[in-house]
């Protein structure tokens, strides 16, 4: 079985790419051939922002975003498997005959701020007659517009089986009507062991000393501004000789007592996570590793943010809600964590999502999808 692949896989985040490592690795590891349809779905600024993002390159490329970008490049084309490029949603449609289904594959694929500019990719809205499925695939919202609401319950009627990563998605799909089951599948990430992941970066650390890995989202500065405040508080109490800050905007480190990680690409970013002493981050693949590698970790979370609901998700489900800091609602801090619970959670989850993805490409060489 050959299975076609939408996701978000064009972009230098971490997560992104490794979710799409991890599912197409699993769905190898079950029988299946597949690659990642390669449709670039690009966002171009106009007018003064078009300016601006021509200056914010060209200082981005001088503090190291080229080198991580040629770096995680690299990376790709070494672990994930595409199609041949397609340049407009005709060859999309086109190319989709050559499989024997269609998968939407997990991380915000259906947030509405790409509807626009992916064309209806990753809702699978291009003609084709192929099976439909969906795996643990995200909305990054709580609600979707009114506007696009028939057209996303239109699109979701043509899926054969649907699959979401948060409990949210769920509420989304009921709530535009979509009556039949609908699954909460693990991210793509935790399909993997600990194990498993070891085949794609070397075990031998980075950084020579402990230390505290501080891994943040670009942008939510007063959310980074707070977890760098409490990293240089756990620095000393907690004994760790150097603080290491991945993820956040290039230049913030100018200035910085801390180390600031410019040039790191999806294996490099394993190293940091699974040598970290303990993990402060607000990111929900952060999270995610942070568990795979049984790390000492805390998910630091803005509590008037609206997309904090994926990462407690995750959190609820291993039974870790407890290592949830927000900011501004101080509570004891404890890296303790007892992971022989968590890891036969996971275990569990694991082997329940792989039962999913098997079904289906049993289904589709028994042609019963």
């Amino acid at each position: 079985m050959k299975i076609g692949i939408v996701s978000r896989i064009h972009g230098i985040n971490y997560g992104a790419n490794l979710q799409a490592l991890a599912l197409q690795r699993t769905l190898e590891s079950l029988g299946s051939e597949s690659e990642y349809i390669d449709f670039e779905v690009e966002v171009h600024p106009k007018g003064f922002r078009k300016i601006l993002n021509v200056a914010n390159n060209f200082v981005r490329d001088f503090l190291g975003y080229r080198k991580r970008l040629f770096k995680t490049l690299a990376f790709k084309s070494r672990n994930i498997k595409l199609s041949q490029e397609c340049k407009t949603i005709d060859e999309v449609e086109s190319l989709s005959n050559s499989y024997d289904c269609l998968m939407t594959g997990s991380d915000q694929i259906w947030n509405p701020r790409y509807y626009g500019t992916s064309q209806g990719l990753y809702l699978l809205e291009f003609n084709s007659s192929k099976p439909k499925i969906s795996y643990a695939s995200s909305f990054g919202v709580s609600n979707l517009p009114e506007s696009i609401k028939d057209k996303y319950k239109e699109s979701f009627g043509k899926f054969d089986r649907l699959s979401v990563r948060e409990e949210i998605g769920k509420r989304i799909l009921h709530d535009l009507g979509i009556e039949r089951e609908i699954r909460e599948d693990i991210d793509p990430t935790l399909l993997l062991t600990e194990e498993e992941w070891k085949d794609y970066f070397p075990e031998e650390p980075v950084v020579k000393k402990r230390y505290l890995l501080c891994y943040v989202m670009p942008g939510a500065d007063n959310l980074n501004k707070y977890i760098l405040s409490l990293a240089k508080n756990l620095k000393t109490e907690n004994k760790v000789q150097e603080v290491i800050v991945l993820g956040d905007k290039e230049y913030k480190g100018l200035l910085s007592n801390f180390k600031f990680v410019r040039t790191a690409d999806p294996s490099d970013f394993l190293n940091y996570v699974y040598n970290a002493d303990y993990i402060l981050t607000s990111s929900f693949h952060g999270t995610c590793f942070s568990i795979i590698f049984n790390k000492k970790f805390l998910s630091v979370l803005d509590p008037q943010n609206k997309f904090n609901s994926r990462i407690e998700n995750l959190l609820e489900r291993a039974q870790l809600s407890n290592q949830i800091l927000y900011k501004g609602k101080e509570n004891a801090v404890d890296f303790n964590i007892d992971y022989k619970n968590v890891n036969q959670l996971l275990k569990s989850l694991r082997e329940d999502s792989k039962e999913y993805l098997s079904s289906i490409i049993n289904d589709l060489r028994n042609k019963n999808l």
